[in-house]
């Protein structure tokens, strides 16, 4: 063979290799790449769902707040989730609610109802849910019914923050327990997600996300009553989140769980230039998703990662010193350069 031969059939497998690498991170679009809104689903108008769908976003994580979903006769104000999640499902666009309430339950009956509100939920929007053949069809005739499976129970359980008490494996692990027990009681076959644990959360008497889980491993059983790990792997460049996912993936390793997969609940950068070290500038904030979600759709297999979600869908609130730009949509609802990487990424 000449040396130019060579050199084509080199040039053909480099070139080969590279479309295989460009076209892995979208072949996992299907359900792959989502998002997280950081306000209420309520705040969603016809045009976000549209350009989700022209996103090509497959999952649409979102905060079910017990106490502002519940009636002051008891029952559930379904109106706000049928619209989330019939939206979605109009769009061929999965749901994934995180159930919530600050300060955690810390006691039986505190557990009880939001066990029981996570029944009534699983009851209306999963397999077989009076929702999908009532409200659903009359509200999007024609429409394919698109069930909720998954469900996330409470949000960054390791940081103080959100917990609104000393974070504990322990108590955390009896919600989880009573409520993926609700669940499956009505859904046997539900994916139980744990809450998203955020890497290194600063509040004094929080735990970082590898510490959180390993110490819940040691309650008795607890394996059996999930089946994905979540995490919140924010950081300043690829290394940080490449290592806080590893050592999650060390932690589960090391206490025999390699069935459970893992779920990157949120990732995302600011827009804005300079004031904190997630604030990436307008072209730097689709830099990072590019590279960021292409690592963790590349790395599906090894990591064993079902999913990840872009916060937040659209700027907003100012809770944190990146959230008021971490949209991929304006205020105004106009598309940043981000909304064009991740469209490229997920179709």
């Amino acid at each position: 063979m000449t040396s130019r031969a060579r050199l084509t059939l080199a040039l053909a497998a480099v070139l080969a290799t590279g479309l295989a690498v460009a076209g892995s991170a979208s072949a996992q679009a299907p359900g792959f790449f989502g998002v997280a809104p950081q306000s209420g689903v309520g705040t969603l108008e016809e045009e976000d769902f549209t350009l989700m769908e022209e996103a090509g976003v497959g999952s649409l994580r979102f905060l079910a707040n017990r106490p502002s979903l519940t009636l002051a006769d008891g029952t559930v104000n379904t109106g706000v989730l049928d619209h989330a999640i019939g939206n979605a499902a109009a769009r061929g666009i999965k749901s994934l609610p995180f159930l919530f309430e600050r300060p955690a339950p810390n006691t039986k009956a505190q557990r009880r109802a939001l066990a029981g509100f996570a029944g009534e939920l699983a009851a209306r929007y999963g397999p077989g849910g009076d929702y999908w053949d009532g409200d659903f069809e009359l509200q999007h005739p024609g429409a394919t019914a698109l069930p909720v499976l998954s469900w996330q129970v409470l949000n960054e359980q390791n940081g103080r923050a959100y917990y609104g008490r000393k974070p504990s494996p322990k108590a955390y692990a009896k919600t989880l327990r009573m409520t993926a027990r609700a669940i499956k009681s009505v859904h046997p076959g539900a994916e139980i997600v744990l809450g998203g644990m955020f890497g290194t959360p600063s509040r004094k008497g929080s735990m970082t996300s590898w510490k959180f889980l390993d110490r819940l491993y040691r309650v008795k059983r607890i394996k059996r009553e999930f089946g994905t790990v979540a995490i919140h792997p924010y950081g300043r460049n690829l290394k940080q989140i490449r290592l806080q996912v590893e050592r999650i993936r060390k932690v589960m390793r090391r206490n025999r769980d390699r069935k459970s997969r893992v779920r990157v609940t949120e990732l995302g950068w600011g827009s804005r230039a300079g004031g904190h070290s997630l604030n990436k500038g307008l072209q730097g904030q689709a830099r990072m998703l590019r590279k960021a979600f292409g690592m963790l759709a590349g790395n599906r297999g090894r990591w064993r990662i079902s999913g990840v979600h872009w916060f937040s869908w659209q700027d907003g609130e100012v809770g944190c010193p990146f959230c008021p730009t971490a949209g991929l949509l304006r205020d105004d609802r106009s598309t940043k350069p981000s909304f064009n990487a991740f469209r490229s990424l997920a179709h």
